[in-house]
């Protein structure tokens, strides 16, 4: 395989491994953070455990993913708070995560 096909395929997969999760507090408002799978973030582990002591039924990995969206946005519904699938401040303060 020549290198530029290998370059474009691990590009692709990293892509592909990644997802983003607002965090804030990060530099600016509204600054997304990337959580490779690589490493789990001790952020996402504490939003996840929040969530699965809520009932969400979470693996607590650290890795922001389909699942974890999807636990954030039923949160939010639940508990009446804008629904976006991130961890916005709001949502942070009803999980009681800092």
């Amino acid at each position: 395989m020549n290198t530029s096909v290998r370059k474009g395929l691990l590009g692709a997969a990293a892509l592909f491994l990644s997802v983003s999760v607002a965090i804030p507090g990060a530099a600016s408002a509204g600054m997304k953070m990337a959580a490779h799978k690589a490493v789990g973030s001790a952020r996402v582990k504490a939003i996840q455990a929040a969530l699965d002591k809520a009932g969400a039924h979470l693996k607590v990995d650290g890795f922001a993913g389909r699942q974890t969206s999807a636990a954030l946005r039923a949160y939010q519904k639940k508990h009446h708070l804008k629904v976006t699938g991130t961890a916005d401040a709001a949502t942070l303060k009803s999980l009681k995560v800092k």
